[in-house]
């Protein structure tokens, strides 16, 4: 399968060879996964617990399914990327520290978020590509959801299910302030989401 269109990442080999978009013909809808957003919840306990929760080959396909409901989820860039850092690098799982030294050539658990944002700005990453990569489609209707800590309970109600509720990761306890300088490297690393604000305020559904 080819990576998805805009996507760009450095590793030789990672998990972002795919359309990002998972079917679940049963109850009868998409989901636009979107990286650091609970996607990997939505896969494991509302995609993947069915059968008949698969990944599309193509986005191409989407159109194919005019009466299902198509959503993804939105992150504020700048929360986005702060939780990218707290995961791969504050977070001491070391397969995820394993990962940003092969990408980043250097040891990386003392870095600051600002010399991550130089990195990230230089390495690609499919983790830290804009939101829009992810959940822009041109002619399908797309729900989406801005992300906070009981935003799986309104997609849940959104498709009418009920599933084993989400747990937060304990790297969020991780606290810093982001400075100006920090800001403005997010701008230019999540550029394209900045550029079209508006495709996510018209579908947004709970601002």
């Amino acid at each position: 399968m080819e990576r998805l269109v805009g996507v760009q990442c450095d590793h030789i080999i990672h998990g972002c060879y795919n359309s990002f978009a998972w079917i679940h013909l049963d109850k009868g809808f998409i989901f636009l996964e979107n990286p650091k957003v609970c996607s990997t919840y939505v896969k494991i306990e509302i995609v993947k617990q069915h059968i008949e929760g698969v990944q599309l080959e193509s986005r191409s396909e989407i159109i194919q399914y005019p009466e299902f409901k198509v959503f993804g989820i939105y992150r504020d860039p700048t929360d986005r990327l702060f939780s990218v850092f707290k995961d791969f690098i504050r977070s001491g799982k070391e397969m995820r520290l394993t990962q940003m030294e092969s990408l980043f050539n250097r040891e990386v658990s003392t870095l600051s978020f600002s010399e991550f944002l130089d990195l990230a700005m230089v390495y690609k990453d499919h983790h830290w590509n804009p939101n829009f990569t992810y959940l822009f489609l041109s002619d399908v209707h797309v729900t989406l959801f801005n992300y906070h800590k009981n935003v799986i309970e309104e997609v849940e109600d959104f498709l009418g299910l009920e599933v084993t509720k989400y747990v937060e990761n304990p790297s969020s306890l991780y606290e810093h302030n982001i400075t100006f300088e920090e800001e403005e490297k997010i701008h230019q690393i999540m550029k394209l989401d900045y550029e079209n604000m508006n495709y996510f305020k018209e579908r947004i559904v709970n601002a």
